[in-house]
């Protein structure tokens, strides 16, 4: 295994290694303590680029991709400002989408409604 320099999302140590398959070589925490030591493989495995918003009756909330997290331009992402313009969730229908920038506008894509996250 090797040692990687970085921490681990779960524990904080900086204890992460490769762990080295047959197959594909992936991220694992060593610390005794880690709740979670496959926390970063499976982080990684998510394609997602795009912001991922949860609209409810009670307002939003917001997943931003991990991009955001560089140089902390998830403190300066617009997208919650433009969320805050809006009068209620799409349609009137509470549900998930996938937010995306194009054209310089934010775009969406309805992935659920509430009613559809509830049955699976």
């Amino acid at each position: 295994m090797i040692l990687l320099d970085g921490y681990c999302p779960t524990c904080g140590n900086q204890t992460l290694y490769a762990e080295e398959m047959r197959v594909v070589n992936r991220i694992i925490c060593m610390g005794d303590d880690c709740p979670d030591p496959q926390s970063v493989h499976r982080i990684l495995q998510e394609a997602q680029t795009d912001h991922m918003v949860h609209f409810s009756g009670a307002g939003f909330t917001i997943r931003h991709p991990l991009r955001e997290r560089i140089d902390d331009a998830l403190m300066d992402c617009e997208l919650h400002l433009a969320l805050m313009g809006m009068p209620g969730p799409p349609e009137g229908r509470p549900g998930r989408f996938r937010m995306f920038l194009k054209d310089g506008r934010w775009e969406m894509e309805r992935l659920t409604t509430d009613e559809e996250a509830d049955v699976s």
